[in-house]
């Protein structure tokens, strides 16, 4: 294929500097499996290419190698550098199709024989391609470590995937929703009519079992197991490496080593929709606990209709209305409903659909909504100038933008009339929920808690396991795994600042890429405390990221009502 490509761009493709210069022709196309000598590239199913590899199909990422994009560029270059990665987009695929072509018979054996493996539940077997073998990756750890990669890396699969029912599971919502992001991935998955035996362990009716002995038993298992540990398998990293649906999703999920599941009444499942319960008759208030994306978003549905919302001390959510609106709401979130009495009414503290302030990336935005917050855009050029008052904000939620200012809200940049506006409205008890680098920043510059704020490497990331302080508000009821993504931690914190969950002592880091992460074990990743009159949390985890880690949202929802 590299040779079609080559032949297809000819030599008036040559590469190009940053002031428009050319040299000699392509002569190559970079493989970084071939040609990068720490052998790293795409490792998640998140990049399309590798998840097309989980159904069979052959799959690869392509680089573009020209920037159109940059304001400095004239509109003819910009437009000739499109060109150029278009062609070079063509010639990749044209290369892809004379592949295929003459190659058919042997690509849809291959693929059939992933499929038959799969059901059989056979064992991994090692890779004799002397291609894998010769091109291997080989060399020296920032440590004087040396590594070689010649020998590629045999996945050993479980019996069985389970997602008890009943007082064993954590949230019937996050497992049915887990259970149909895996059939809508065509995963094959079972529901037990009745109590069943599994690896001897009884289980209740409802139960889900993902069978590993199916054909896609590869993509089941990258989006159920907790993964590895790669630090010490590749010097450098690129994106993400620790990615587990099971373990971030907030469902309980339980792997089942060996065992025979025959016998048992499983059915299949093709589509799954959480019910809940709901008490009959006329009540003065119904009562909730909540426990994921759905039920975040239910308690805002609640509110934004206008009904009567309250919290009790212990977290429940107990609501006043029209029962059959409250009926439609919740049991579309699954939760499970029961009478309030009429003291409990009268004790809830009121709760509003909440118009949070974002400064951050689209993906919290996007998070953010999907738990029924109201979003509005803030950065300090909108402050300034009156487009938003912050009156009008419940809360403010400070990520990351990159430096960029016209996505920032930096109290150190605002105007004296800003940063007086910021200052009464803290002090008018808002809340803050910051997050990262930017978190961290907006802290620093508005002066909230004291703590110190320690960076990790930039490029650490995966699923970590933590421990949550039990009566923090924040993350009681947390599940205990995080994700991180350049990660930081609170290595001192002063007078008043509560600790609500730090990293797990010793080997702490469950899957992903993390160089030198033992020097942070035990320490905080969530902070909280009152400060300038504000409630205040900082995360040093990603509970948002990418709209990924579902199980981690109800800890933002949690900051954002304190």
């Amino acid at each position: 294929m590299e040779a079609k490509v080559l032949e297809e761009l000819g030599d008036e493709f040559r590469p190009r500097a940053t002031n428009g210069t050319t040299g000699a022709p392509w002569s190559q196309v970079l493989i970084p499996y071939r040609d990068f000598s720490d052998g790293w590239d795409d490792w998640p199913p998140i990049f399309t290419p590798m998840y097309a590899m989980y159904h069979g199909a052959v799959g690869h990422t392509i680089e573009f190698p020209y920037n159109p994009r940059s304001s400095a560029l004239s509109v003819a270059e910009r437009h000739e550098r499109t060109r150029l990665n278009t062609a070079i987009a063509r010639a990749t695929i044209l290369g892809n199709f004379e592949y295929a072509n003459a190659n058919d018979e042997a690509i849809l054996a291959d693929q059939i024989e992933l499929f038959r493996r799969g059901a059989a539940g056979e064992d991994s077997r090692p890779i004799d391609d002397p291609l894998a073998i010769e091109t291997a990756a080989k060399g020296v750890f920032p440590d004087g470590t040396a590594y070689d990669h010649s020998e590629t890396y045999a996945q050993e699969y479980p019996r069985a995937y389970v997602l008890p029912a009943g007082e064993d599971q954590r949230s019937e919502t996050a497992a049915s929703r887990l259970v149909e992001f895996l059939v809508d991935n065509d995963v094959e998955v079972t529901v037990a009519k009745a109590p069943v035996r599994i690896g001897g362990v009884r289980y209740e009716a409802g139960t889900y079992v993902v069978d590993m002995h199916q054909a896609k038993r590869g993509l089941a298992n990258t989006i159920l197991d907790e993964g590895r540990d790669v630090t010490l398998d590749f010097p450098t990293m690129y994106d993400i490496s620790g990615w587990s649906l099971g373990d971030l999703w907030g469902a309980t999920v339980e792997v089942v080593e060996t065992g025979d599941l025959q016998g048992n009444q499983l059915v299949d499942v093709s589509s799954t929709v959480p019910t809940g319960s709901f008490p009959a008759g006329r009540r003065a208030g119904y009562a909730f606990t909540v426990d994921s994306v759905e039920g975040v978003a239910a308690v805002n549905a609640l509110a934004g209709d206008g009904l009567a919302v309250g919290r009790l001390d212990d977290g429940t959510f107990v609501v006043r209305g029209d029962a059959a609106t409250v009926r439609e709401v919740t049991q579309g979130a699954g939760l499970d409903v029961r009478a309030a009495s009429a003291a409990e009414v009268g004790l809830a503290t009121p709760v509003d659909r909440l118009t949070v302030g974002l400064s951050g990336p689209a993906d919290e935005a996007f998070a953010l909504r999907e738990m029924g917050f109201d979003v509005v855009p803030v950065t300090s050029a909108l402050v300034d100038s009156g487009a938003v008052d912050l009156a009008d904000l419940d809360a403010l939620y400070v990520g990351s933008s990159g430096g960029n200012p016209a996505t920032t809200l930096n109290p150190a940049t605002l105007t004296p009339a800003g940063r007086a506006a910021l200052t009464a409205w803290l002090a008018d008890g808002g809340t803050v929920v910051g997050r990262g680098s930017g978190g961290a920043a907006f802290n620093a510059a508005a002066g909230l808690l004291d703590v110190t704020v320690t960076a990790a490497r930039g490029d650490a990331n995966g699923t970590v396991a933590v421990v949550n302080t039990p009566d923090s508000p924040v993350t009681g009821d947390a599940i205990d795994v995080s994700f991180v993504s350049s990660p930081r931690v609170f290595s001192s914190v002063g007078a008043g600042v509560r600790v609500d969950q730090e990293l797990a002592e010793g080997e702490f880091l469950l899957s992903g890429h993390w160089i030198g992460s033992s020097a942070f074990a035990g320490q905080p990743v969530v902070v909280s405390g009152t400060a300038a009159g504000a409630d205040v949390t900082l995360f040093g985890t990603e509970p948002l990221y990418r709209d990924h880690p579902k199980g981690m949202f109800t800890q933002v929802a949690e900051a954002l009502w304190r």
